[in-house]
């Protein structure tokens, strides 16, 4: 009966070619960034609606440290790679598991990458799950681009001083042993600051660096006393 009245709707329609397709609607404007072209002006997806995504995304990631923030990007791949296989959740995605095996194809390929643009607010690439053939090298991928590489370690020192620094505020002025935190916080920065380098140090090193033979010699002389 629904073919029937379909056939003759599409009669009535007058047009030239007439596609007969079911759609959500609702569930196309919950997922705006898998959306087609072709099919954004009928479900109406605003470009606003996915604009904050990454926003919300860097939002959740702020203060965490590396571990967490791996854990945490692993976890949106996952639950993206459900959403576009149509499973339940996150769980039914293996991390480690190369997409081809997950039933992955060229067409769900892009509806990931996709995805995950409107998530996380990059441009990734098209060929994301081939170059990038696994969950996890995706949530990499992703850590990479989000945030600079934290290459001497100051990122993630400073992260644990905040976590520190809440906890002192926790501490109860007339605590016993808020006398042992003092002498220990005083003796890691006595520790801290044995070790930056010293400025004057290096900027005469630097002169030095700089000097002819003559004026090497003279400096010399002059602090051997034998000018």
């Amino acid at each position: 009966v629904e073919g029937l009245g379909l056939f003759d709707a599409g009669l009535l329609v007058g047009e030239p070619v007439v596609v007969p397709l079911p759609l959500n609607m609702a569930a196309l404007r919950a997922q705006p960034a898998t959306v087609p072209h072709l099919l954004r002006h009928l479900a109406r997806v605003s470009t606003r609606s996915t604009a904050g995504s990454g926003t919300a995304l860097m939002g959740r990631l702020a203060g965490l440290g590396q571990k967490e923030r791996e854990r945490l990007l692993l976890e949106v791949v996952r639950e993206q790679v459900a959403v576009v296989l149509g499973h339940a959740g996150a769980e039914a995605v293996e991390a480690d598991r190369a997409f081809k095996e997950l039933g992955f194809d060229s067409l769900t390929a892009v509806s990931l990458r996709n995805q995950l643009n409107g998530v996380t607010g990059l441009e990734l690439p098209a060929t994301l799950v081939f170059d990038h053939p696994t969950a996890r090298d995706v949530a990499a991928l992703i850590q990479d681009s989000l945030a600079p590489v934290d290459t001497d370690g100051s990122r993630q020192l400073m992260t644990e001083v905040d976590r520190l620094e809440a906890a002192l505020a926790a501490v109860s002025p007339a605590g016993d042993g808020r006398a042992r935190i003092t002498t220990r916080l005083e003796t890691l920065l006595r520790r801290w600051n044995a070790a930056e380098p010293d400025v004057e140090t290096a900027e005469d090193e630097a002169d030095l660096s700089a000097a002819s033979d003559e004026e090497l010699f003279d400096l010399l002389d002059s602090e051997l006393g034998t000018s």
